[in-house]
């Protein structure tokens, strides 16, 4: 990354046209015709140019998804599962009485609507890529949509409670797509969203070096504050809002720590992934990384805790409402 001074003209989706702040060239992350960029209003960040909906396929091969609908070796999918449980188990307790039809937006292999299934609701998910679909189209009684949310032209209130976990940060549009996410909520429904947090410390000690920049495929990256005034624009209530993650905040943050100190980029993820070839790390230095792995991450936890007393975790999680008397807000 460059220090922020060079500007160029560009259009925050906050505060319009902007002289914004140049962070990284685009031939520094692979997307050789755009700027990593910032607005220095709001501290939204951006890919600019944003690229075309072709172009944004191609970022996301099949080995994303994982292999035979698993990200990970068992034994971390053991923890991907009970992580998720939890998640659901907390997210189910925000529904309003009589609240029944939840919407996962990226829902991915379907594990979120499969627990929240388990619980007996109305279960319906979109998911663009295919693969992904094809496993979330098992869990009984769930609907899935392979297309955008703008698409999908759901009914005015429909929808009790809204997830979008770790989503966000990859759609061009996201004023469009918060503005529909209030339109098809109940009055009093709730919307759960998580982003990386751009003004977290392992951002600022990190740099380019951060693991949940993951450019090009992140296409904004948002504060604290930019997020709030994206959902307020919107007219929702912002009802909690907290920096801690153990699912991303830990592993973001060793992940990132050994792409500073001469790893590969994103090595360990991409070993746990398997989406690299047997023979990329010698053994040793297999061994090494899923030592410090293993040894780090109490550390790690106890780290993120204190970032985030702080304000300044690794992710923002937001809890927010569609008021009981909702009035029409127009997105432009």
């Amino acid at each position: 990354m460059i220090k922020p001074q060079v500007v160029k003209a560009a259009t925050c989706i906050l505060c319009g046209p902007v002289q914004s702040k140049i962070v990284a060239r685009g031939d520094s992350f692979g997307y050789q015709s755009a700027d990593l960029v910032r607005c220095p209003k709001c501290n939204l960040w951006w890919i600019d140019p944003l690229p075309s909906s072709i172009q944004i396929k191609e970022f996301y091969p099949p080995h994303y998804y994982g292999i035979e609908n698993k990200k990970f070796p068992e034994y971390l999918e053991i923890f991907v599962r009970l992580f998720c449980r939890l998640r659901m188990k907390k997210a189910a307790s925000l529904l309003n009485p009589g609240g029944r039809r939840v919407l996962d937006i990226g829902c991915g292999r379907g594990q979120s609507l499969k627990i929240l299934s388990q619980y007996g609701y109305e279960c319906y998910g979109t998911e663009l890529s295919a693969f992904a679909a094809r496993a979330a189209s098992s869990v009984p009684q769930a609907r899935i949509f392979t297309q955008s949310l703008l698409d999908c032209h759901f009914p005015d209130r429909f929808f009790d409670l809204v997830l979008m976990w770790h989503v966000l940060e990859h759609l061009p549009n996201p004023k469009e797509v918060i503005g529909e996410i209030f339109r098809i909520l109940t009055p009093g429904g709730t919307l759960l969203l998580c982003v990386p947090n751009i003004e977290s410390i392992q951002a600022r000690l990190s740099g380019r070096r951060w693991f949940h920049l993951d450019l090009p495929r992140h296409l904004y990256h948002y504060s604290p504050s930019a997020l709030r005034g994206l959902l307020a624009r919107c007219g929702f209530h912002i009802i909690r809002c907290h920096t801690f993650s153990i699912e991303q905040g830990p592993f973001g943050l060793l992940q990132s720590i050994l792409n500073q100190i001469g790893f590969p980029q994103d090595g360990l993820y991409r070993m746990l992934h398997r989406t690299l070839p047997d023979n990329t790390f010698s053994f040793l230095s297999r061994l090494a990384q899923m030592g410090i792995f293993l040894i780090s991450m109490p550390l790690m936890i106890w780290l993120c805790g204190l970032f985030s007393l702080l304000g300044q975790g690794g992710v923002i999680d937001i809890q927010a409402q569609k008021p009981a008397e909702a009035r029409k807000v127009r997105h432009p």
